[in-house]
């Protein structure tokens, strides 16, 4: 018996990360949208899961991706955002060192 797998291209089913300024990656399948460990992306407070953020995927690693991204927004709502690749800084140390607004 004989069988051939193939696996088409992948492209983005909706504008929604590039129009918000999302970085991409090229993979051999296509784009994805580039992550770090918390699912968020190159704009913060944008998170993605599943294939969107992955080259290849399965649904438990999609289902596994959707809750770090959860968890992660979660985190940055809580403590603020986090640039990727940054520190995490809470929320009140955040707003104390930012500098004052004059009117």
């Amino acid at each position: 018996m004989r069988g051939l797998f193939t696996y088409g291209r992948l492209h983005m089913a909706s504008p929604i990360a590039e129009q918000l300024g999302c970085a991409f990656d090229a993979g051999p399948l296509g784009p994805f949208i580039r992550t770090d460990e918390t699912r968020q992306t190159t704009v913060p407070g944008v998170f993605a899961a599943g294939d969107a953020m992955r080259m290849a995927s399965t649904v438990a690693l999609s289902v596994a991706d959707g809750a770090m991204a959860g968890a992660g927004a979660h985190r940055s709502l809580l403590f603020g955002v986090t640039p990727v690749g940054g520190p995490v800084v809470p929320a009140a140390q955040a707003s104390a060192a930012a500098p004052a607004q004059t009117r």
